[in-house]
């Protein structure tokens, strides 16, 4: 006779078995389901800490770069113009912070060698930047042209710009004024005649076109981006000091590479002693260090 206890007993422990199989299998399922999103994370994070490394060394190199390129501009520029760090605000501001110091002082360096006065400049970056805008021109690019134009003595450079000039009448008018003919007129004469033509001609242009670096998005952006350039320029210059320095090392340490690959060359293929191989090897190295230390 069946024990019915027993029967459901056994009926019991195994629908327990057969439950405990199914929870395990769909626990292992959720399981490996948790490691693939685990191992895809870590995936996606190495990836993501790589993308960030590779664009940081980039920045930094980017920052470099423009920090080496801004030292001959910044040494000329205060070379050539008066008390430079404060002209350099009154830049900025003339030009409503849309134009990066590199490009202030790159275009004061070329307007003031083809002969502009740096009092101009404030008033002449601002038409400038007014002028250009209308032309679809950047105030770096509308500068450029016109401080060609005005040095150059070319109508056709400034007729680009809106900046219309007659130069046989400049002429005439400026010679009347200081008694001569335009044939007496020397070069000089002729060049102040035209710049005086040229800067009254950007400024009624100017006047012309409201008198203001328009408040537009363009405007924005290019404030943006002049305030990034600057910013760029800061860390680079954070960094050459201290890559100026592992430079240094690097050269030495070639140095002491090469005094030994001498020393080995003269013993080993030269067949001289150890000893003189050495001395005469010393001194090399001590007459080159000597004439790079001239040199500086």
């Amino acid at each position: 006779m069946v024990n019915l206890s027993s029967f459901l007993g056994g009926a019991a422990s195994g629908a327990v078995v057969t439950i405990l199989i199914k929870a395990v299998d769909d626990y292992s399922k959720e399981f490996s389901k948790g490691q693939k999103t685990i191992s895809g994370f870590s995936k996606t994070s190495t990836i993501a800490i790589g993308a960030v490394t590779t664009a940081v060394g980039a920045f930094a190199i980017s920052s470099t770069r423009a920090a080496l390129a801004m030292q001959p501009i910044e040494a000329g520029f205060k070379n050539l113009v008066k008390n430079s760090d404060e002209f350099l605000v009154s830049l900025q501001k003339s030009t409503g912070g849309t134009v990066n110091n590199f490009d202030l002082m790159l275009q004061s360096n070329r307007a003031l060698m083809l002969g502009l006065k740096q009092d101009s400049l404030p008033d002449f970056f601002k038409n400038a930047a007014i002028v250009g805008a209308a032309m679809g021109r950047t105030t770096s690019q509308a500068i450029e042209d016109i401080s060609l134009g005005i040095g150059r003595q070319s109508k056709l450079i400034l007729d680009n710009l809106g900046i219309i000039i007659n130069a046989d009448t400049v002429y005439e008018n400026y010679a009347k004024s200081v008694r001569k003919t335009v044939k007496n007129l020397s070069d000089q004469e002729k060049q102040i005649a035209f710049t005086n033509a040229a800067m009254k001609a950007l400024n009624e242009r100017a006047e012309q076109l409201g008198g203001k670096i328009a408040p537009n998005l363009n405007t924005e952006i290019a404030r943006l981006t002049a305030s990034w350039d600057n910013f760029k320029v800061s860390i680079g210059q954070l960094i050459i000091p201290q890559l100026s320095q592992e430079l240094e090392e690097l050269n030495t340490q070639i140095s002491f590479v090469k005094t030994g690959w001498n020393f080995l060359n003269k013993v080993i293929f030269d067949g001289v002693g150890i000893t003189q191989a050495w001395t005469e090897v010393t001194k090399e190295s001590t007459k080159q260090i000597e004439a790079e230390t001239k040199a500086i």
